[in-house]
C-alpha cells in the first residue's frame, strides 16, 4: 500500500522533501531495509540515501540498528510527528525571540508606536488577537469600543487586559446594555466601563 496524495502533501507542509518521503514509504512497507536497498527500492540515488536517512533519524521518523551492513527501520508517524513539531516549536521561539529583540525597539524608535489606531473587528478571535498584540507596544492609554461582549470574549480578552493594566496602561470600554452583567462586571474590574443605552444603534 502506497502513501495517498494527501498524506505525501502532508508530509511535505511539515518539512519533509521528496527523497525523504519515498525512503520513509519504503520502510513502511519493509521491516527493515540496508541503505542499498532502500536506494533501489525509493529511488533515492545512492549518493544522496546516507544524507536523507542521516535527516530522517534526526527528525524521529526511522531508526537503525548496529547490524553490518546498518538496517534501518520506521519508527511510527505519531513520533516523527511529534519530534518534528517540537523541532519546529523550539526553532520558531527561537526566531520569535531573534525579530522581537530587534525590530520592536526599531519599529518603537520609528515613533510608529505613538500613531493613535482606530481598528474595526469583528469575531472573538480576532478581538482577543489584537488586545494581545497591543499588549505588547502600548504604553499609555487604550479605547475599546464593544456593542455588547458575551462570556467567551472576555475569558479571552480579560488576561491581556489585565496585563495592561498591571502595567499602568489606562483603559476605557465603551459598550452598551446589551452587554453580558457578569462580562461587565469583570471587565470594571480593570477598565473603566462605560454604558450607554442605544450607543450603538
Amino acid at each position: 500500500m502506497s502513501i495517498s496524495d494527501k498524506s505525501r502533501k502532508a508530509l511535505e507542509k511539515i518539512g519533509l522533501t521528496s527523497y525523504e518521503i519515498r525512503t520513509f514509504s519504503s520502510l513502511l512497507k519493509a521491516k527493515e531495509l540496508t541503505a542499498s536497498d532502500l536506494s533501489q527500492k525509493s529511488g533515492v540515488p545512492y549518493s544522496k540515501i546516507y544524507e536523507v536517512l542521516g535527516i530522517l533519524e534526526e527528525k524521529g521518523w526511522i531508526g537503525s540498528d548496529d547490524s553490518r551492513p546498518t538496517k534501518y527501520f520506521a519508527k511510527s508517524p505519531a513520533t516523527g510527528i511529534e519530534t518534528t513539531k517540537q523541532k519546529m516549536e523550539s526553532e520558531f521561539k527561537e526566531n520569535q525571540n531573534i525579530i522581537l529583540n530587534e525590530l520592536v525597539p526599531l519599529y518603537e524608535k520609528s515613533g510608529s508606536s505613538e500613531k493613535p489606531d482606530i481598528w474595526v473587528l469583528s469575531g472573538t478571535v480576532n478581538i482577543a488577537a489584537k488586545i494581545l498584540e497591543m499588549v505588547e507596544t502600548c504604553r499609555n492609554e487604550v479605547l475599546i469600543a464593544l456593542p455588547e461582549a458575551g462570556e467567551e470574549l472576555v475569558k479571552q480578552a480579560l488576561p491581556k487586559l489585565r496585563l495592561l493594566h498591571d502595567k499602568g496602561v489606562e483603559i476605557t470600554v465603551l459598550t452598551s446594555d446589551k452587554m453580558n452583567k457578569e462580562s461587565l462586571k469583570a471587565v470594571s474590574r480593570v477598565a473603566d466601563v462605560k454604558v450607554k443605552e442605544g450607543m450603538f444603534g
